[in-house]
């Protein structure tokens, strides 16, 4: 069983470095005509995404610098 596994991989080994060599080289220089409103929605999605994280930290942020600046009487100790 073992010999088998062994021939199994030295023979997908042997015929990756095949296609690798024999890989040609391709002048297509073109863009898909999807791939141009892929990349709109993904520049989309991700300036959507960061309105909603930002409106989602938003209010703590606001609530941490109101604290820290506010002018509290801090010479009393109740």
């Amino acid at each position: 069983m073992k010999r088998k596994r062994t021939n199994f991989l030295d023979a997908l080994r042997s015929s990756c470095i095949l296609l690798i060599l024999l890989i040609q080289r391709a002048d297509a220089q073109y863009i898909d005509p999807g791939t141009g409103s892929y990349l709109l929605q993904l520049l989309l999605a991700g300036f959507l995404s960061m309105l909603f994280y930002l409106k989602r930290i938003r209010d703590p942020l606001k609530a941490f610098f109101k604290s820290l600046f506010s002018k509290k009487d801090e010479s009393k100790h109740y």
